[in-house]
């Protein structure tokens, strides 16, 4: 997974969408 928007766990905190999380 590449994608901050479906797999967050890969991605800094700051890009985590809220309700997104992981």
């Amino acid at each position: 997974c590449t994608d901050c928007g479906t797999c967050a766990e890969q991605c800094p905190v700051e890009a985590i969408t809220p309700g997104e999380e992981k």
